[in-house]
């Protein structure tokens, strides 16, 4: 995330004050959505938590339909993550406090 911080950083300066403008409204109305949809996400997340023994009856039901999936190497667990960072990286850099909001929600 620092290095593509710095990237957002050097990007938002090829681009007009009007087009930073846009870029930042145009951010703010796609994470609008996702401040008030958050007690959404966390009450599935409670449900689907792995301490409810449902969730595991059903986990261990999913793994035995598609045991392929049990298994997964480390770069499979790690790229989510990371392209989650490079890309909030990229926006807290291009427009500062704002970019950031991609992770908190």
């Amino acid at each position: 995330a620092m290095v593509t911080a710095r990237l957002g950083a050097i990007a938002s300066t090829h681009l007009s004050e009007k087009a930073l403008q846009r870029a930042l409204g145009a951010f703010m109305v796609f994470v609008a959505p996702l401040i008030p949809g958050k007690k959404y996400l966390d009450a599935w997340e409670d449900v689907t938590h792995l301490s409810d023994p449902k969730s595991q009856k059903h986990l261990r039901e999913e793994l035995a339909r598609h045991p392929e999936h049990s298994h997964l190497s480390k770069l499979e667990r790690l790229l989510p993550a990371s392209l989650i960072g490079v890309f909030s990286g990229f926006l807290s850099g291009m427009f500062g406090v704002g970019g950031g909001s991609i992770v908190v929600p």
